[in-house]
């Protein structure tokens, strides 16, 4: 008999991509949840026997409960979020609310529905000296990533006291098909992909140097899948090859041929977001098979495929003042 599987954030990047491997790879049936405020209805798989989708926002308890004990999931995948850590000091408010209070939602509905919980977290948990690894002791520098870590360790908590059988996964700067490119407040390749398409500039925070391990989603989707035979375990999955900003615009120019590109004022934020990943290596059998050029072609492909969309309205800033010019 198919065992049942949640998926948060389903309509959005990670989510939907993860739906269509669960449907294509797996007997599961799957279990949509998303509020349609970020992703997109055409995202995820169609509704079928197998995947039935609910437009519900994961801060409704009530809500979350009933889907839960309709459909007696055996994991939840959680991707739901919202990420922009750019502007995340200016909408500390709306961070908390939608990734803390959403996530702590999960947690009473895993623990009261004896179901497990894998968390997909964040590299913005880390700061210092790269490369992270497991044992490095997170210290976020802005609330994204501080949402982020505040849920992991309300999932620890209900580990310890409540019997919450848990896995964390901590992805790193991921990027492909279905990512929003309308969002400029979100993703650097997304926002690349739109600019070009629009011939507008890409732009590069200060001298570019900062380095980022840029991973193609398609290599990550069953190493997550794999996380369910993992319990109390904090996992960093993505690339382990360190681009600067400038090198990977110059990757993204080499394949749309826009090679606009304008240096801005610097922004707060980590210098090298750089992880050790043997853990992901040996556990979740991640491999690297996507170069970033190969991905980010993929990704142009499909970008050049899209509608002609209107840009989504970011969260109104909550403080107006102390911000980086890109945030309007």
């Amino acid at each position: 008999m198919s065992k049942t599987i949640v998926v948060t954030g389903s309509m959005g990047f990670i989510g939907s991509n993860f739906c269509h491997w669960l449907i294509d790879n797996t007997d599961h049936i799957v279990i949509g949840i998303d509020n349609n405020s970020t992703g997109y209805s055409n995202n995820p798989p169609p509704y079928s026997s197998r995947f039935v989708q609910f437009i519900e926002d994961v801060t409704n308890q009530k809500s979350i409960d009933v889907i839960f004990e309709s459909n007696n999931p055996f994991v939840c995948f959680h991707f739901a979020a919202y990420a922009a850590e750019g502007r995340s000091n200016n909408i500390r408010s709306f961070i908390h609310h939608n990734n803390t209070v959403g996530t702590a939602n999960i947690i009473n509905a895993c623990v009261k529905h004896k179901c497990k919980l894998v968390f997909t977290s964040s590299v913005a948990v880390y700061s210092g000296n790269p490369p992270f690894s497991e044992q490095t002791i997170p210290a976020p520098i802005d609330e994204y990533g501080l949402s982020k870590y505040t849920s992991e360790l309300s999932i620890k908590i209900a580990g310890e006291l409540q019997r919450l059988d848990w896995c964390i996964i901590r992805p790193r700067n991921v990027y492909g098909e279905k990512q929003s490119i309308w969002d400029e407040a979100r993703n650097l390749f997304g926002i690349f992909c739109y600019n070009a398409l629009n011939n507008l500039p890409l732009t590069v925070f200060g001298d570019g140097k900062n380095k980022r391990c840029f991973t193609y989603i398609g290599d990550i989707l069953e190493p997550i899948y794999n996380a369910i035979k993992f319990d109390k375990q904090i996992i960093n999955l993505g690339s382990e090859k360190p681009y600067s900003i400038n090198e990977a615009a110059q990757v993204f120019s080499e394949v749309s041929g826009y090679y606009n590109i304008i240096h801005t004022e610097p922004r707060h934020e980590v210098g090298e977001a750089v992880c050790l990943v043997n853990k992901s290596k040996q556990l979740l059998g991640f491999e690297e098979k996507t170069s970033l050029y190969e991905g980010l072609k993929k990704m142009w492909i499909w970008a050049k495929e899209q509608p002609d969309r209107p840009k989504q309205i970011p969260p109104k800033l909550e403080i107006e003042t102390y911000k980086h010019s890109s945030v309007k």
